[in-house]
């Protein structure tokens, strides 16, 4: 009789377990589901890259591709070759620091159209070792071309002052 009841409370305790953890893996599911969704929300591109820059996730697409166009594709077949060796030297100070690195540069935008991205890298780390990286790029096409513009108005301005200014002495 007392195995009998020593049985059951057994059972008991491993219903409570697997209670436990079904309710843990609910919390984690619900967690992910959270997480991606406000990175999936994020307007700038959120990428993880392995060491060697190829694409193993990212959280959104420019229009015109598809997910199987750009993962498992090195960042670099998306970057204007002018600007592979800023990649490459953020990349490799990232690598040997483990320090986040940052670029400006111009890749392929919706349609293969040029846009301006400021880019960042921040290592992923596992058990002390970088095991992939984190990249996130903004595009701030809008915002060079808005400066560009002020720069030109100020000198437009600039020039319109020293004329008046010169007509006057």
């Amino acid at each position: 009789m007392v195995v009998a009841v020593a049985g059951v409370r057994d059972g008991e305790a491993d219903a409570q377990r697997i209670a436990a953890l079904e309710r843990e893996l609910a919390e984690l599911r619900e967690s992910r589901a959270h997480l991606q969704s406000l990175v999936e929300s994020v307007p700038d591109f959120v990428m993880r890259l392995t060491p060697d820059a190829r694409i193993t996730y990212i959280n959104q697409l420019a229009p015109g591709y598809q997910m199987a166009d750009v993962l498992g594709r090195s960042s670099f077949d998306f970057t204007d070759p002018a600007y592979h060796d800023a990649v490459r030297a953020a990349l490799n100070q990232v690598l040997a620091t483990g320090e986040p690195a940052g670029f400006e540069s111009i890749a392929a935008g919706a349609g293969g159209q040029p846009r301006n991205y400021f880019t960042r890298y921040s290592p992923i780390m596992q058990d002390g070792v970088i095991t992939s990286l984190a990249c996130v790029a903004t595009d701030v096409t809008s915002i060079k071309a808005t400066t560009r513009a002020l720069a030109e108005r100020e000198q437009r301005l600039e020039l319109a002052v020293r004329a008046v200014t010169s007509s006057r002495q």
